[in-house]
């Protein structure tokens, strides 16, 4: 990075190696969005087990819920949507002991 002082002089800090390990688990691609009836996503997890998706209505009402089980590394996974009114949802991702890992808005338009 450089720096620029107020009177021009400037200077550059060092270089640090980054590394990012990931032990969480993550949404990667969401598709379509909107989407007219099935909704793909991707999933990567750092090990196996089970992950809880559900599908959450604008009143915070859960409409839909599914359990995956998964193996280490990334997967698609898909979720029937055909049935929903249009409107905006929240997909999100708990844990297997119910904590939310991650939530990503879906449009749904038919």
């Amino acid at each position: 990075m450089k720096q620029v002082d107020a009177d021009g002089r400037f200077i550059y800090s060092q270089i640090v190696k980054v590394t990012v390990k990931s032990n969480s688990i993550m949404i990667g691609a969401i598709y379509p969005n909107p989407v007219k009836s099935m909704l793909s996503f991707i999933i990567a997890v750092p090990e196996s087990g089970k992950v809880n998706a559900r599908i959450i209505g604008q009143s915070g009402a859960v409409l839909l819920h599914k359990t995956m089980t998964l193996t280490t590394g990334s997967s698609l996974q898909q979720i029937n949507l055909s049935s929903f009114a249009n409107g905006t949802y929240r997909l999100q991702l708990l844990s297997e002991d119910g904590q939310v890992i991650e939530s990503r808005q879906v449009l749904v338009m038919h």
